[in-house]
């Protein structure tokens, strides 16, 4: 294999700590409301940004008839209501309306008229609110009010009628002073510098809320480790140079985490597929970066094949995420497809997908190829986990989603081997390469999966 031709990419793992247990106790009897600025100042993708921040943070909450319910409010020069709060009673109907419901408009920054709106048309009995409930307003804005010293006031007459406010503010052009006079306390006062790093926030968010809902709970913490599985598409409409990529790219992951035994370190897996396994590993045969790095260089030339992409699925759901193949039970679970998303299939691959994503598995796709990008795109968990050229993906933007402002998962910071590891990693980055520890014969025990 070529010498690593990668070294600066790394991957985007979104949300990459599940932060369901470390919320437990911040659920019972939430009405919460999110609103979400539409104003002329930002463009359509930054909106859905915003819409798909919403999206993950109600994810994180029970969604139920005595849980949290949840409405969505934009505003501009005009109020749009997605839903009242008892419209929808699961997390997916929630998830559901929001992707139908919003709407992109735009117009002037009139934050005063959505706190009013707030407090007369949604928290009320008609908008479902239950009086015993913990009421919160997560506000999302690029801007300055239209009538800052209105929008005081209307933020005061909230807090005033019991409704913690939450502000989130997303680039320069909205002051901290007028920040800090709308969010009921400095702790639930966010900045961010821009839209794309509001899932980098989005934890810290959520943290800083569940203290607001309940202020004696004891947080556990987030030594929380990661299971990941690349899934290397070898089918016939992938070069063999493009190959090379891939599995360079792969490689470059094992420098950017520290993988270890411990709980919160990261474990890897890679199964590569076309119309057959060719060649897989589990998660436990090789627990430190060296040895990884080694099993990834080390990989055959395979005949090429077709795209049985929703068989290879089912094979990483029921092989690979078991406990006897190093899977722990506890992990943040994430499958990264490196593909040019052409399955034979693609009715099976989609039920296949679905399936993972159910099972709370966070999908990641990355193109290679002349790959299609409409599907690369329906495969992901969310849009910014699609990258439709493995060439294109951002160090910058994979840093945000990697850092977590509540919990980050252990990272190997030096990016590096030890020093008398370099020479043996490039002796064996090719065919040539001896057996490594941990049983790396095992993976051939599956090598092959039937038709």
């Amino acid at each position: 294999m070529k010498t690593l031709t990668l070294a600066s990419v790394v991957l985007v793992l979104t949300s990459m700590v599940h932060y369901a247990d470390a919320l437990d106790g911040c659920d019972n009897m939430v009405d919460m409301l999110f609103l979400v600025d539409t104003s002329r100042s930002m463009t359509r993708a930054e909106f859905d940004l915003q819409m798909e921040f919403v999206t993950e943070f109600t994810n994180d909450f029970k969604i139920s008839k005595t849980n949290v319910q949840v409405s969505v409010v934009q505003f501009a020069h005009r109020v749009y209501k997605l839903f009242c709060l008892d419209t929808y009673r699961t997390n997916d109907a929630v998830s559901l309306g929001i992707k139908m419901k919003h709407r992109y408009f735009r117009g002037s920054t009139k934050t005063s008229t959505a706190f009013a709106y707030a407090r007369k048309r949604i928290f009320t009995k008609k908008c479902g609110m239950r009086p015993d409930a913990t009421k919160i307003v997560v506000m999302l804005t690029d801007g300055m009010p239209n009538r800052p010293s209105r929008a005081l006031k209307e933020a005061k007459l909230l807090r005033e009628s019991g409704v913690t406010i939450v502000t989130i503010a997303i680039g320069d052009d909205i002051d901290r002073k007028m920040l800090l006079g709308m969010a009921s306390n400095a702790e639930v006062a966010f900045n961010t510098t821009d839209f794309f790093n509001l899932e980098l926030i989005r934890p810290g968010v959520e943290m800083e809320t569940c203290k607001q809902i309940n202020p004696k709970l004891a947080f556990k913490g987030c030594d929380v480790g990661v299971d990941i599985v690349f899934m290397v598409d070898h089918s016939r409409s992938i070069s063999h140079q493009d190959h090379e990529v891939q599995m360079d790219f792969v490689e470059s992951f094992a420098r950017q985490f520290l993988v270890g035994s411990e709980r919160f370190h990261s474990r890897v897996s890679v199964v590569q597929f076309a119309h057959v396994i060719y060649d897989h590993f589990c998660f436990h045969e090789f627990q430190n970066n060296m040895e990884l790095s080694l099993a990834i260089n080390h990989t055959d030339r395979f005949p090429s094949g077709s795209t049985k992409m929703g068989k290879a699925i089912s094979f990483v759901e029921q092989e690979i995420f078991q406990e006897d193949c190093g899977h722990r039970h506890d992990a943040f679970k994430v499958v990264v497809f490196i593909t040019d998303a052409k399955p034979d299939s693609p009715y099976l691959a989609e039920v296949g997908i679905a399936s993972l994503k159910k099972a709370g598995i966070k999908v990641v796709s990355i193109g290679i190829g002349e790959a299609d990008e409409r599907h690369l795109h329906h495969m992901a968990s969310s849009h910014d986990l699609t990258f439709d050229n493995v060439h294109e993906v951002s160090v910058e933007k994979i840093t945000a989603h990697v850092s977590s402002g509540a919990c980050e998962i252990a990272r190997n910071h030096q990016h590096q081997w030890w020093q008398e590891d370099v020479p043996l990693i490039s002796e064996h980055g090719n065919d040539h390469a001896p057996p490594i520890s941990h049983g790396h014969a095992h993976h051939h025990e599956h090598a092959v999966m039937h038709k």
